[in-house]
């Protein structure tokens, strides 16, 4: 979900630095985002702000908010007992959070939805910081208070990520005389539930790039699709017929299915349970 990239600071703009570029100054990639990181970091002697208990936001507002996440001393000296969450809803915020808050979450939470309706948008995942130069994608445990809010959030993002490659593959000049078709990412509530799911369809006879999602459908060639559904959970789909799953290297992740399963394997998934 998160990547970093150099760039000229220019005073009106910032310019994006190419391959191209890098190739013509003789200088790798690594060299340079070393020599930014560096740059960033004497820019980012002011601490985090304080909301209240639990929870801190930048204050620097200068498109590089979101950025200094990569700098392990802005997270110094905090007053949190848990683990670090970090919230980078657009460029010029970088909220933290205490996971065992559940105040400071929800605040959080608030100002996510809030910041990311506004230019320059970034992403509404929260991400758990599990070392000084590592973090990853985080949901809390179900049943806790902020669950729904924070999952709803993550689901939010994947979809937007998914519709977004969805439409630069499918502008993409296709490299095979009949491409694959490219599914959709899917959303449902359960029955007396708030909290979303996500699904993809795989269909008898189509060669189909599949998002990933927490269910698998399948839809057999004239299926009126009457209850009950062929499917199960993602896992169980891909322990029992993951041998038919392609991985590509696309992010976020696809897998190219040419193959229906046969009726013992539709068999073994059975019906699906939501």
């Amino acid at each position: 979900h998160l990547a970093v990239s150099v760039v000229y600071d220019l005073p009106e703009a910032m310019q994006w630095i190419s391959s191209k570029q890098l190739e013509d100054w003789d200088t790798s990639l690594e060299t340079a985002l070393a020599a930014a990181t560096e740059n960033l970091r004497q820019m980012s002697a002011e601490p985090l702000r304080k909301l209240a208990p639990g929870i801190y936001q930048s204050a620097w507002r200068d498109n590089y908010d979101a950025s200094r996440i990569i700098l392990p001393e802005v997270f110094e000296n905090l007053e949190i007992s848990g683990d670090l969450i970090a919230a980078l809803p657009n460029r010029d915020a970088l909220i933290v959070a205490d996971s065992t808050d559940e105040s400071a979450l929800w605040m959080l939470c608030n100002l996510v939805e809030d910041i990311s309706s506004k230019p320059r948008q970034l992403t509404t995942t929260l991400f758990r910081r599990l070392a000084e130069d590592a973090w990853a994608p985080w949901i809390p445990e179900p049943g806790t208070r902020n669950y729904q809010r924070i999952r709803t959030l993550h689901m939010r993002e994947l979809a937007a990520c998914y519709a977004e490659q969805k439409r630069l593959l499918q502008d993409m000049e296709p490299s095979e005389e009949d491409p694959p078709f490219i599914a959709s990412l899917m959303a449902v509530q359960r029955a007396g539930s708030r909290v979303p799911i996500t699904y993809c369809v795989w269909g008898e006879g189509v060669d189909a790039l599949l998002p990933w999602a927490e269910y698998v459908t399948f839809a057999r060639q004239g299926d009126e699709q009457s209850p009950p559904l062929v499917g199960g959970a993602w896992e169980r789909v891909c322990e029992i017929v993951g041998g038919l799953m392609e991985p590509q290297q696309l992010y976020p992740p696809r897998y190219r299915v040419r193959q229906f399963p046969s009726e013992a394997q539709l068999a073994e998934i059975g019906p699906l349970e939501i």
